[in-house]
C-alpha cells in the first residue's frame, strides 16, 4: 500500500529524441529520468511515443499515464489542448500538431503489482514559428513559493509565448487533508485580454480540465485543487508587459471543502 502519487514531465520539440523511465521495482521511490539526445531544434509539430511496460497496470480514474498535447495554430492566441490515455505498450501516435507535450503519470493507493514503464519519444516534422523560443516550462512540487514570470521585474515577457507552470503536491504525494493553492497577482499584461492565463486542474477521473481564465482585467484571483494545477500562459504577436506572480502553497482543507475541486 502506498500514497497516491503524481509525476509530470514537460517535453518540448527542442529535444529530438528522449527517454522517460519510471522505476521497474515498486520499492523504488517514484522518480523519473529524462534524457535528451540530438541537436537542439525549434519547437516541432509532432511526437511519436514508444511505450515499454515493465508490468504497469493501469486503471481508469486511478492509475495511468495521460499525454497532453498543446498546439498553437495562429499568432492571435489560438491554441488547442487534447488528451490521450496511454494504457498499453507499443507506438502511441499523438496529434499531427503537438508543440508541447505534457506527460502525467498518476498512481492510486495500491500499486503493489505495478512495476513501472519506459517510454521513448521522438519529435518529428517541422518547426512552429508561432511559439517563441523563450517560452518557459516549470514543474513545482515545493511546499510554497512565489514564481514570477518573467523572473525579473525589469524584464517583459515575449510575444508568441506558450509557457506552462505545473504545481504538484509536495514531493508529488497526494495528501487527503491538503489542497494546492495558487494566488495569481497581476503585474502587467496586454489589454483586452490579448495575453492571458488558462488555469487547468487535474483529477485522475477527468484528466486536465479548464477551470478559469485570467488576463489584464483580473488583478488578483485564487485557485485551488485537491490534486494538481497547471497554468498555461499565451501571448499574441504584439505588445508585451511585465507579467504576473503565481504564489503557490499547500494548505489544510477546511470542513467546507469538497472532496474534489
Amino acid at each position: 500500500m502506498t500514497l497516491k502519487t503524481f509525476t509530470v514531465f514537460i517535453i518540448l520539440g527542442t529535444c529530438a529524441i528522449g527517454i522517460v523511465a519510471i522505476p521497474s521495482k515498486v520499492k523504488d521511490d517514484v522518480q523519473h529520468t529524462l534524457t535528451c539526445g540530438g541537436e537542439m531544434r525549434p519547437p516541432r509539430d509532432d511526437f511519436l511515443q514508444d511505450v515499454l511496460s515493465f508490468g504497469l497496470h493501469t486503471k481508469t480514474g486511478d492509475t495511468g499515464i495521460t499525454a497532453t498535447c498543446m498546439s498553437k495554430y495562429a499568432a492571435n492566441r489560438v491554441y488547442n489542448t487534447t488528451h490521450h490515455e496511454i494504457n498499453g505498450t507499443g507506438i502511441a501516435t499523438l496529434n499531427s500538431n503537438c508543440n508541447v507535450l505534457v506527460l502525467t503519470y498518476f498512481t492510486g493507493e495500491n500499486i503493489e503489482n505495478s512495476q513501472g514503464f519506459s517510454m521513448v519519444y521522438t519529435s518529428i516534422s517541422g518547426s512552429n514559428e508561432l511559439i517563441s523560443g523563450t517560452s518557459k516550462h516549470y514543474v513545482v512540487n515545493s511546499a510554497e513559493g512565489d514564481l514570477r514570470h518573467p523572473l525579473s521585474v525589469k524584464e517583459q515577457y515575449s510575444n508568441l509565448e506558450l509557457s506552462t507552470f505545473v504545481f504538484a503536491p509536495v514531493e508529488n504525494a497526494y495528501s487527503p487533508n491538503t489542497k494546492t493553492v495558487i494566488r495569481y497577482v497581476l503585474d502587467d499584461l496586454e489589454h483586452w485580454c490579448s495575453d492571458f492565463l488558462d488555469v487547468l486542474k487535474f483529477h485522475p477521473a477527468t484528466t486536465w480540465t479548464l477551470s478559469h481564465r485570467a488576463c489584464n482585467e483580473t488583478i488578483y484571483e485564487r485557485f485551488e485543487s485537491d490534486d494538481m494545477i497547471m497554468v498555461v500562459f499565451i501571448s499574441d504577436a504584439s505588445v508585451t508587459g511585465h507579467g504576473f506572480h503565481l504564489i503557490h502553497s499547500h494548505e489544510p482543507k477546511s470542513l467546507s471543502d469538497c472532496s474534489y475541486k
